[in-house]
């Protein structure tokens, strides 16, 4: 497929390539959430990553990516990166490689990373995947991929998860036993989709703690290059 149109300056052009991208089938959920710039400033600067990773994301963006039969399942894209049993392992690194970038991010500010920390409950246990004490605040931060028509009912999902009483009690304490004073416990989820699109709120959330834009605009390209090996997996085993 084609198209063109006459533009008269970058802005124009970085607006036509984002106007033009999100219509196209797989890349039409970025129509159903407010996005950030650090979701799809990438695509004007090409020069920053592998020009072959760059047109795959575009791809992956813009629905282009091809798909076979094979996995027994309805097939989408959207299928591929997020539930089909057979790339759960692939999955997993996805999230674990952001998880951890993130946490690398945090660190590289000063700050106290507590990562994959367990936390004891009476019966059970929570284990986030950071906590972070900045400021007399610990912050949860849980790390989740989903899909680009779930970013914010998961952040509100994640809030919910690690908010009540018992837990937020047990965070609080374990928190306050690393010889820091903690005063306040706040809920930073970091939402993206699976095609590195990041909600508002979590880009926000990393902004408070310090985190330039170069940080979030990152962590997008990093879940793009995840997804784009669950798909090569995909295509590869079946």
């Amino acid at each position: 497929m084609s198209w063109s149109i006459t533009v008269s300056s970058k802005t124009e052009v970085a607006e036509a390539w984002f106007d033009r991208w999100r219509v196209y089938a797989d890349g039409a959920d970025v129509l159903e959430v407010e996005l950030t710039s650090e979701s799809y400033i990438w695509l004007q600067n090409p020069g920053e990553m592998f020009l072959r990773v760059y047109l795959r994301c575009g791809q992956l963006g813009g629905g282009y990516l091809s798909t076979k039969e094979g996995c027994a399942q309805p097939e989408s894209i959207g299928y591929i990166l997020q539930k089909c049993e057979v790339k759960h392992d692939v999955r997993c690194a996805r999230h674990s490689r952001l998880a951890h970038k993130l946490a690398g991010y945090l660190r590289g500010r000063s700050l106290l990373v507590l990562e994959e920390f367990t936390v004891p409950l009476k019966s059970s246990y929570c284990k986030p995947d950071s906590l972070v004490i900045a400021d007399g605040v610990v912050y949860v931060i849980d790390v989740t991929v989903v899909s680009g028509y779930r970013l914010k009912e998961s952040w509100d999902l994640m809030i919910a998860k690690y908010s009540p009483p018992e837990i937020s009690a047990a965070i609080m304490d374990v928190s306050g036993k690393r010889n820091v004073v903690v005063n306040e416990i706040a809920h930073l989820p970091f939402v993206v989709s699976c095609k590195g699109f990041m909600l508002p709120d979590s880009v926000a959330g990393l902004k408070r703690l310090r985190l330039g834009r170069l940080c979030p605009r990152a962590l997008g390209v990093l879940a793009r290059c995840g997804s784009l090996a669950c798909y090569d997996k995909y295509m590869q085993d079946t």
